[in-house]
């Protein structure tokens, strides 16, 4: 239940042969590869549904109105990626066993933090999202993420508290508590984590939003694909990797999973360069050519 894993969005352009690290994120609790195979599944039946066509401008828009200056410093195609990662927590809080703690105390109902924020989200007039009946409903609980970062959550209150990644999880909660699922908020991996997992989204050159293509790569903690039986680490690493390597790729076959690896993207695209994720919690001045050399 513990298990963790560090996330990373490649979104990709064919038409300009390039691709992009647009969104990383920590999954803290059943961040396993086989959970990650159906987090494909779920990411191509709404893909499928929607014919690829999420609405990503209500993220796009968002982000443009929220974050002003600061919106050209964002990632390459981020909204893409902030909606695609919106999508699973919107399927992590849906899920039956995530029982905020007010649920199992004797609050009176109007006192509850959901039932607050939900009356907020009811209260709003010109600011709510109003999509199709007939929309998938975590495409709907992403549109109410997003109707609270414009209206009930706004930038402008929480620029000083949050960093950008940091305020965009927060939409996803009805607290600042944090719960175990998908955690957007460090610019970098670290060691904390037993799995990495690559998604990689093809994009259209027409519609730079319409998502054609998706696939993923689940790797272990030494960066090595689970597609492949060639392992780092000691013996019995090596051991535990084999039998996850097997599952893997039953599961593969068996649901037609779409795979690729970022060795192959490396060589058919080139990498479009972003300073965002090279912040840092502490940034210092950069020290001058005569200060280096009077060291």
């Amino acid at each position: 239940m513990s298990t963790r894993g560090w996330y990373e969005y490649y979104t990709i352009n064919p038409d300009l042969k390039q691709f992009a690290l647009s969104m990383q994120f920590l999954k803290w609790g059943d961040a396993t590869p086989g959970n990650a195979l159906y987090e494909w599944l779920f990411f191509r039946d709404i893909l499928e549904e929607a014919e690829g066509c999420l609405p990503v401008y209500l993220m796009d828009d968002m982000l443009k109105n929220q974050l002003q200056d600061l919106y050209d410093g964002l990632p390459e195609n981020f909204a893409v990626a902030a909606f695609l990662f919106m999508l699973q927590r919107a399927s992590e809080t849906s899920l039956p066993y995530v029982n905020p703690y007010w649920k199992s105390k004797d609050i009176p109902i109007k006192e509850r933090p959901d039932y607050r924020l939900g009356y907020e989200i009811g209260s709003l007039m010109d600011g709510y999202t109003v999509l199709p009946k007939n929309t998938d409903k975590h495409i709907k609980t992403v549109a109410e993420f997003i109707d609270i970062g414009n209206n009930i959550r706004p930038w402008k209150k929480y620029g000083l508290t949050f960093s950008v990644m940091e305020w965009l999880q927060y939409l996803t909660q009805i607290t600042l508590q944090k719960n175990m699922g998908s955690i957007a908020g460090p610019y970098s991996s670290s060691n904390d984590h037993t799995f990495l997992f690559r998604f990689f989204i093809w994009l259209s050159g027409k519609d730079g939003f319409k998502i054609d293509r998706i696939a993923i790569e689940p790797c272990n903690s030494y960066k090595d694909s689970l597609l492949s039986p060639d392992f780092k680490g000691a013996e019995y690493e090596k051991e535990c990797f084999q039998d996850i390597y097997e599952e893997v790729s039953r599961k593969v076959d068996k649901y037609d999973i779409k795979t690729y690896s970022l060795e192959a993207v490396k060589e058919e695209f080139d990498l479009t360069k972003d300073k965002f994720w090279e912040i840092k919690n502490y940034e210092y001045p950069e020290l001058t050519e005569a200060v280096l050399n009077s060291r």
